[in-house]
C-alpha cells in the first residue's frame, strides 16, 4: 500500500510538472506602465502594446501596433529570450536586457496619451499569450475591460463580427 501511495505521488508530480503554463502579466504604474510577469513556461518571445484606433472595438482594423520587443538574435536564426520569472517587470519603452525593439524600428516607444485604449500580449514558447486592455487615467495605468470581438465568415463570404470572451479575466 505505501508502495502505491508513493508511486501516486510520484506520477502527480511529474504531471504537474508537465503542464505548459500561459503567461500572466498585470499592468500597473504611471505612464510609461509597467507589466509584471509571473508565470509563463518557457521563454519570453514577444511583448507587444497596441493602440486602439476609432470605435471602442477590437477589429483587426482599429488596433495599431505601437511597440514590439523580441529576442535578441543569438548567432543567424536561433531567438533565445528568457524566462518571465528572470525578467519579473517591463516598463512600456524600455528593452529587457537580451532583446531589441522591433517596432518602431528606428526610435523610441511614442509616448501613451491620457484617456487612449491600449491592448497588451506578453507571448511565451508554450501556452496562449497573456492579453490584456489599460488605458492612462489621471497620470496612471489603469486595467479596462474592451469587448473583443471575433470575426466569423457568414453567407456569401459575409464579414460577421460577434462578440468573443475576455483573455485573463
Amino acid at each position: 500500500m505505501k508502495t502505491l501511495a508513493t508511486s501516486i505521488v510520484m506520477l502527480l508530480g511529474l504531471a504537474l510538472t508537465a503542464c505548459e503554463f500561459d503567461p500572466q502579466a498585470k499592468v500597473k504604474g504611471g505612464n510609461p506602465p509597467s507589466f509584471s510577469l509571473w508565470s509563463g513556461t518557457g521563454n519570453l518571445l514577444l511583448i507587444s502594446i497596441h493602440e486602439y484606433r476609432g470605435a471602442r472595438s477590437s477589429s483587426s482594423e482599429q488596433m495599431i501596433e505601437i511597440w514590439r520587443v523580441e529576442p535578441a538574435r543569438n548567432g543567424v536564426a536561433q531567438m533565445v529570450g528568457r524566462t518571465p520569472s528572470d525578467i519579473d517587470n517591463v516598463t512600456y519603452g524600455v528593452v529587457p536586457e537580451g532583446y531589441r525593439q522591433t517596432v518602431p524600428a528606428s526610435a523610441n516607444a511614442p509616448r501613451l496619451i491620457e484617456g487612449t485604449l491600449y491592448s497588451y500580449e506578453f507571448q511565451t514558447e508554450a501556452g496562449m499569450p497573456a492579453h490584456g486592455d489599460f488605458e492612462i487615467r489621471n497620470g496612471q495605468a489603469s486595467k479596462v475591460r474592451v469587448p473583443h470581438n471575433c470575426i466569423v465568415t457568414g453567407e456569401g463570404g459575409k464579414r460577421i463580427d460577434t462578440p468573443c470572451t475576455y483573455y485573463n479575466e
